[in-house]
């Protein structure tokens, strides 16, 4: 859906930092990637560790929405939020050679 041309594969951790991961967009090597959320009307290309970490803050932010309304979500919710805030530090890190504004533009 957000990754032009993926029609399934294996995602690779990427590291963002101590015992923190994000996932790599399955992709040949130095390979770019379109990706596009149409609801927010990005489309950039990216490397693919770059994507992978955008969607996954997208899937930790979705899953956050659904505990927060699901009854008894809340004490996982606080948990998944603390690793969502440390997963977006993380990416913007320059340490770690991510495409920073096609995260921020993916994600806004």
């Amino acid at each position: 859906k957000y990754v032009e041309g993926y029609n399934g594969g294996c995602w690779d951790a990427v590291g963002l930092g101590v015992n923190l991961y994000g996932l790599r967009c399955p992709a040949g090597d130095g390979a770019r990637v379109r990706l596009v959320n149409a609801n927010n009307y990005s489309d950039n290309r990216t490397d693919a560790n770059s994507a992978g970490v955008a969607l996954t803050i997208l899937t930790l932010n979705q899953l956050l929405w659904r505990l927060h309304e699901t009854p008894g979500g809340q004490e996982l919710g606080a948990k998944v939020s603390k690793l969502w805030d440390k997963v977006q530090d993380a990416s913007r890190s320059k340490k770690n050679g991510l495409d920073v504004p096609s995260i921020l533009a993916f994600c806004d």
